[in-house]
């Protein structure tokens, strides 16, 4: 039995952030994998992570639905999916003492494309489930449009009012034919401008410095489809700037990842998550995060095949 469906599908669990060992997992071809994701934040951020600043604290609620759907070109594995999360901020000032911002609605909705590059061929499901797991490499891009809720005279928002772009590599290797796992993630999101930015002021121009990250998980197997693990994230760069004055200092953060996976229904598995930052300099992102998610893995029927496929 193929070892790799068991760990998850080719999704992006979080908007921006992979936090989980197994996210970037292979899948038979023709398949597709719904998931809800519930997460609770408590940070000195907005909605989007990469604004960050000491001045204030937020209590965030996000109820992000993902569906990717798996196919195939050039021979190899390729998901194609859409994130659309909602929820609410709750911010408010420290030294104020007094909430600035309460809203509801639809944060930034994005786009999603993975490719995985070697150890995850197109296979069709009869000859997937008989596929050992095997090291596998990755690409995956999230693209995130400005479509969510912004108001220009509040410091924190759902929307972020500008495009950003994240591109992340994966390589993982399987230990014990598939049971324990070992997952390196590294990553680099690009940020637009956003034209109508509440720094110190309302009306300023935001730009924001590419912003790096490096995630590395190792998760064990306790049962047939259910594992334990943890891991730590790393990030730096990122610093902002409003009005061409550099203003907030570049970000240089590091967590620490609690999370676990077992099966919730036929079809269904349950990741449970928590990660907290342990170290972060003045202004840089501390958060801390629960996280549930839900996701259901759908086998579609009259899948295509092709010459160059994989036999068993």
């Amino acid at each position: 039995m193929n070892k790799i469906i068991n760990g998850g599908f080719l999704l992006l669990s979080l908007v921006v952030n992979a936090q989980f060992g197994r996210i970037y997992i292979n899948a038979p071809r023709g398949s597709g994998a719904l998931a809800a994701t519930y997460s609770n934040t408590g940070s000195n951020t907005s909605w989007d992570e990469a604004i960050s600043n000491d001045l204030f604290q937020s209590r965030i609620n996000n109820i992000n639905f993902n569906y990717t759907h798996v196919l195939r070109i050039l021979d190899r594995t390729v998901g194609l999916g859409l994130n659309l999360p909602m929820g609410n901020i709750l911010s408010y000032n420290i030294a104020a003492r007094q909430v600035f911002n309460s809203a509801s609605g639809m944060a930034d909705p994005s786009i999603i494309f993975d490719m995985n590059i070697f150890g995850a061929a197109s296979m069709l499901p009869e000859v997937f489930k008989e596929t050992p797991a095997e090291d596998y490499f990755g690409i995956h891009t999230t693209w995130s449009l400005p479509l969510g809720e912004y108001d220009p005279g509040k410091q924190t928002n759902l929307g972020s009012n500008r495009f950003t772009a994240k591109i992340l590599l994966n390589y993982g290797v399987p230990l014990k034919s598939g049971k324990n796992w070992i997952d390196l993630y590294t990553s680099i999101r690009f940020f637009g401008k956003n034209n109508n930015f509440f720094g110190q002021q309302p009306g300023q121009i935001l730009s924001q410095k590419p912003l790096l990250g490096f995630e590395g998980h190792y998760t064990h197997g306790i049962a047939n489809r259910t594992w334990i693990g943890g891991g730590l994230i790393y990030g730096i760069g990122g610093r902002q700037e409003w009005d061409t004055t550099p203003t907030i200092q570049a970000q240089n953060s590091l967590r620490y990842v609690l999370q676990a996976s077992f099966p919730a229904w036929p079809g269904g598995t349950c990741y449970v998550g928590y990660n907290r930052t342990i170290f972060a300099p003045s202004n840089s992102a501390d958060v801390q995060t629960f996280t549930l998610q839900y996701i259901h893995f759908i086998q579609y029927k009259n899948v295509k095949s092709y010459k160059k496929d994989p036999i068993k």
